[in-house]
């Protein structure tokens, strides 16, 4: 589980299966730390009860993974 967060942040930063550059880790890590700084706040004020943050968290980071891994053949 611990390469999730750095995967999702690396393919929401542009990176394909195929090619991957810095670039795509520092605007993904970016994009991804601010999602998740926007979106977990918000989930724990309209979900007071429990911990539904983390599993928002975890369907974020995951279904981003899903997203880039079905669009693998890329524009063409």
């Amino acid at each position: 589980y611990m390469a999730f967060p750095a995967v999702a942040a690396v393919l929401i930063g542009g990176a394909s299966t195929k090619k991957i550059k810095i670039s795509h880790v520092l605007i993904g890590t970016f994009l991804f730390q601010g999602l998740l700084t926007v979106v977990l706040p918000v989930a724990n004020q309209v979900f007071p009860e429990g911990n539904l943050s983390e599993v928002i968290r975890m369907i974020v980071q995951n279904g981003i993974i899903l997203y880039a891994l079905t669009k693998a053949g890329g524009v063409v």
